[in-house]
């Protein structure tokens, strides 16, 4: 299990790139459309998955990633779909506590059990988004996103695997904030670690797919 990810060569990988700075600025660019950003780490993932030496997307493949990213964002929001009015309880509950020392006594009880709600619907909501990316990069077809039961079968089959790659990507973002915390006086600086982010956390789902390859089939472990 140790050696399942190798956080090192995620973040290193671009520089061996052929022409990775050309990459890199065109996918920072690109990566202000919010969809961009995904289908640059689904070809990522494929291409690491299918051990490609090259694991960014050439330039002249823009179509296709922006074609597979429109397909990731929107099934990302068809998952994460509950969260949103969980946010705006979440938003609300707030505002009522602000009201008074009687009010925030009331408030603050909701708040923290919605907090809880977004916690245990979240975690397992995007273990499935990430399997289904893994599993879309087999097939090119949105409907690997919405098989729900059986992508959720394939996470519980191999958790150790998946809660490995949550904490790693966690970690992956408390970097980004901590440099964006530094970069923000520069646009073209966020634009980069946007980009930067995406592609180094697709090489992390990516380096799950590989991991998963090689586990036995979730039905020859019992799982139903």
């Amino acid at each position: 299990m140790n050696n399942t990810f190798d956080i090192g060569r995620a973040v290193s990988f671009p520089f061996d790139e052929n022409e990775w700075v050309m990459k890199s600025i065109v996918g920072s660019i690109f990566s202000i459309i919010p969809f961009v950003g995904p289908g640059y780490q689904v070809h990522v993932v494929r291409n690491y998955r299918q051990g490609k030496a090259q694991v960014l997307p050439e330039n002249n493949e823009l179509g296709e990633v922006f074609a597979d990213g429109l397909m990731v964002w929107i099934a990302q929001i068809i998952i994460l779909l509950p969260l949103f009015p969980l946010s705006v309880l979440m938003a609300v509950f707030m505002g009522i506590a602000d009201a008074g020392p009687a009010a925030f006594v009331i408030a603050c009880p909701l708040a923290l059990g919605t907090i809880v709600l977004m916690i245990a619907y979240g975690i397992p909501a995007t273990l499935v988004m990430w399997m289904g990316m893994i599993r879309f990069t087999e097939t090119g077809n949105f409907s690997s996103f919405l098989q729900f039961r059986d992508l959720w079968r394939d996470v519980r089959a191999n958790m150790s695997i998946m809660l490995m790659l949550l904490v790693w990507l966690i970690v992956v973002g408390f970097a980004v904030a901590l440099l964006s915390s530094v970069l923000w006086i520069t646009c073209v600086g966020l634009f980069v670690l946007g980009f930067a982010q995406k592609i180094v956390g697709g090489h992390l789902i990516g380096q799950a797919a590989v991991a998963l390859d090689t586990q036995p089939a979730a039905e020859e472990q019992g799982t139903v």
